[in-house]
């Protein structure tokens, strides 16, 4: 529906440090971005944990990209309903609507479910990767 490519990596949401230490491996440097900047519009990439390997998210499957998104809404969605694997709601490499109606324009009935969670506002999150040393990617 995005005309996303597979080889582009999905990131995975979570409503709290701890769960991202379930699903990845957090140097120190890594471990004091997520503390300052979360939740908000960061996410670090690093290595994944034992446990997360066998997640298909696409990418090269050694590293996981993770986030706690600042919205009330998803967060206590997350924390219900566990980590999610999510990409914003826009045609890939273009600009996301910024309310439902717009996104429903853009997908219609190719997407099953709509959830309303409000306007968005601002950019897309920072993403630093902290795999082979610290590197900003956007």
């Amino acid at each position: 529906v995005k005309s996303r490519s597979t080889d582009k990596p999905i990131p995975v949401l979570v409503h709290s440090l701890e769960v991202a230490r379930e699903l990845g491996e957090l140097n120190s440097d890594a471990e004091k971005i997520a503390v300052s900047a979360w939740p908000g519009a960061v996410t670090i990439v690093v290595p994944r944990t034992e446990g997360s390997k066998s997640l298909e998210l696409g990418g090269d499957g050694r590293t996981i990209a993770l986030r706690v998104p600042d919205s009330g809404f998803t967060l206590r969605l997350l924390e219900r309903a566990g980590p999610l694997a999510a990409t914003s709601a826009n045609i890939s490499g273009q600009g996301t609507p910024e309310t439902i109606g717009s996104i429903e324009r853009l997908f219609g009935d190719q997407v099953a479910l709509y959830v309303d969670g409000g306007e968005l506002s601002g950019a897309p999150s920072e993403i630093v990767s902290f795999v082979g040393g610290r590197r900003k990617l956007r």
